[in-house]
Formats: C-alpha cells, structure tokens, sequence
C-alpha cells in the first residue's frame, strides 16, 4: 500500500487483524501532514497494535517509512519497521504479474524447492540484504543497505532456437516491467547495476532455459525510538557564572 500525503492528512481504519495476511506500507510523500491508522474496533475491543507508541492505539507515519504489518493473533498487529527488503521482493512479484510476461501469473517469492517440467515459464524472485551502519550523530541506528534482488526466469522448449528466444523474451519482459513501473524503481534511492547470466540445459527430451537477472538496489534506512510516554514538559536550568543568578525556564511542548 502506498502512502501519499502531499495533498493533506490521512487516517484510514485497518483492516481486522483476525485471518488477515501481512500488510505492507511505504509512505512516499515528505510532507508535514499527518498520516494516521487506526485498529479495526468489533463487539466494543479494538485491535492491538504491538509495539505500542505514545500514539496508541494508533499508528503514525513519518515520511519515509516503511512497515510491515503481520498478524500475530486474533486481534494483533505485529509492527515491523524499516521492512524494505520484504516489500521490494512481494512488490516485484506484483509489478511482474501486473505487467503480463510469457510466465503470466506463475511468478513466486523465495521458492524452496526446485521447478518441475511442465510449469514453465516461470518467474522467481530472492533476496540477499547487506547493511553497513552510517554516522548520524549518534540518535539512533542508520544504515546504508544494499540489497541484491535477483529475478529468475526459467523456460523449456524442445527446440534450442526456441528456448533461447522464449528466455530472451522473459528476461527482457521482466526488466522493462520493473524499470518501467511507475512504482518500483521509487521504494529505492538508486539502483546500482543489473547483471544478467543465462545457462541452459538438456533435460529428457527438453531443453531448460535458466536465466537471472540481479539489481543492486540502494537505500537508506534508520530506526526510530519507540516512545510510549510524551515529554510534556521540560524544565532548563543554567549554570551562571560566579556571581551571577541561575535563571530556570519550564516549556510545555505542544501534542
């Protein structure tokens, strides 16, 4: 779900966390405007959204982020900050289906067993996260993050000249349906490079087109403390030269 709140303030109510799948938001907007969510409320109980903040029980995004929320229970939001990894994988499998490729809606995230004859073409796509921590003054951790997405496609074809233009035309589809996405190419700050391989390979009476694509996909990420309870009032006191009089001062900071 993409955020935008250029043109005003959001609340949207969620969905009820009982049998939901996993939710993920990416706001995109730098604004000052408010973007709040609120749980789903039955029979009187409101959903709980874990971990809680001084906005309970709501949820409150900042420009920039980008959470994942999981059901935990039957009333239960797990908040998961900072889930870019995740979402860039489901939101390059959406953005292939959406697209249409030779592989239609035979598109996957992290297989763990291997493709079998006869589901073919087929479109895969896996992630490795690398992350290296960056100096921020000393808030909170940031990290520069790296992420190499590969997009896999296989094909078989029981004639060469085939397979090679069915692989071709996979591996062509699946990059102009990600760079060409008005989406996509916006949940990272740049992409670094694209290297493409492909290998093919006798199989009965078939040959396997096997192809992969890697994007070097950049970001910038940090974690935010969670703060349950506001300050709501501050009180400063100097420490005045010899002589002179301390002077103290009480703020009452505004919602």
């Amino acid at each position: 779900m993409l955020v935008d709140a250029t043109l005003g303030a959001i609340t949207a109510t969620l969905p009820a966390a009982s049998g939901a799948q996993p939710i993920a938001f990416v706001r995109r907007d730098a604004s000052a405007n408010l973007v709040t969510f609120a749980p789903q409320i039955s029979t009187g109980f409101a959903d709980t959204i874990l971990p809680a903040s001084w906005w309970a029980p709501n949820l409150v995004m900042q420009p920039g982020d980008a959470f994942l929320l999981v059901p935990i229970g039957p009333r239960t939001w797990q908040v998961l900050e900072s889930a870019h990894g995740v979402i860039l994988r489901e939101a390059t499998a959406a953005a292939l289906i959406d697209y249409g490729t030779i592989a239609g809606t035979s598109v996957e995230t992290e297989r763990v067993d291997a493709v079998a004859t006869g589901t073919m073409p087929r479109l895969l796509v896996f992630a490795d996260e690398d992350a290296q921590g960056v100096p921020n003054g000393g808030t909170v951790p940031a990290f520069d993050v790296t992420l190499q997405l590969v997009v896999q496609g296989m094909v078989e074809r029981a004639r060469r000249a085939d397979v090679v233009a069915d692989l071709d035309t996979l591996l062509l589809q699946a990059r102009d349906a990600l760079l060409g996405d008005p989406v996509w190419p916006t949940l990272v700050t740049r992409i670094g490079s694209i290297k493409t391989r492909r290998l093919f390979e006798p199989k009965q009476n078939l040959i396997v087109g096997d192809g992969r694509m890697q994007f070097e996909l950049v970001w910038t990420e940090s974690y935010r403390p969670r703060v349950v309870t506001p300050l709501d009032l501050v009180t400063l006191t100097t420490t005045p030269p010899a002589g002179t009089q301390a002077i103290e001062a009480q703020v009452t900071l505004s919602p």
